[in-house]
């Protein structure tokens, strides 16, 4: 994959940007065989953009429902998208037959994974409030952070982030978090509840900054922000 081609009737229809556009089409690619595994970095460095910009971009594609997440992370074009980039090469209306045989492979597999959902409902159910758990457990086990005793007051919006974000990007923001409030002259010295942090604060730790980015400088010796963390550190 090393090009991108837009139809831009197609791209106006769904009113996409030409990076979500890309992002989409490369996905589509990516796909065929078998669930999108591409890192954020990797389709980001591909179009030009950021890892943060792929992850917003990402979200947005499913919220117009032209992504699907398999098993909370894989991600697949759905068949929205699939039938429109059919109709676009072949000239013509998708027919049954037609959509049956798109993509079989790929198909097959989000097919199995949506009837072991269903059929499986239990063991799903499971797993995921395991999920929900250890990012709570993860947040409660933060020294510098207000802890929680129910984590129902915050399940909504941890089930919410999953959407966006994998388990790994979360309880590493978690951490990354506790790890700056703790540190002088800290940007964020204000302490979120995990639900607040997760609707406000966790796009700001998902990213690559190092953790200077989140220090203050002083004003009254003008010492740098790097400098500050480097002595804390004991660099």
């Amino acid at each position: 994959m090393s090009f991108t081609t837009i139809d831009h009737d197609l791209r106006k229809k769904f009113n996409l940007s030409l990076n979500e556009y890309a992002i989409c089409d490369s996905i589509y690619h990516l796909s065929r065989k078998q669930p999108c595994n591409a890192s954020k970095e990797y389709l980001g460095e591909f179009i030009g953009v950021s890892r943060q910009a792929v992850s917003k971009i990402i979200s947005k594609l499913i919220e117009k429902n032209l992504l699907v997440r398999v098993n909370n992370r894989l991600l697949i074009t759905s068949e929205i998208w699939d039938n429109e980039i059919l109709e676009l090469h072949t000239g013509k209306k998708i027919d049954t037959e037609c959509q049956e045989s798109l993509h079989s492979s790929v198909k097959k597999v989000y097919t199995e994974c949506q009837e072991s959902l269903h059929n499986n409902n239990n063991n799903n159910n499971n797993n995921n409030n395991n999920i929900y758990s250890r990012i709570f457990n993860v947040w409660n086990n933060q020294p510098n952070l207000i802890s929680h005793r129910k984590i129902e007051p915050h399940l909504q919006k941890i089930k919410k982030s999953l959407t966006y974000y994998t388990e790994n990007e979360i309880v590493n923001a978690i951490i990354k978090y506790n790890r700056i409030t703790k540190l002088q002259n800290s940007l964020f010295s204000y302490k979120w509840i995990l639900k607040d942090f997760l609707t406000r604060g966790l796009e700001r730790f998902t990213t690559d900054q190092p953790d200077s980015d989140y220090l203050k400088k002083n004003l009254n010796n003008q010492k740098t922000a790097e400098e500050l963390l480097n002595e804390q550190y004991g660099v």
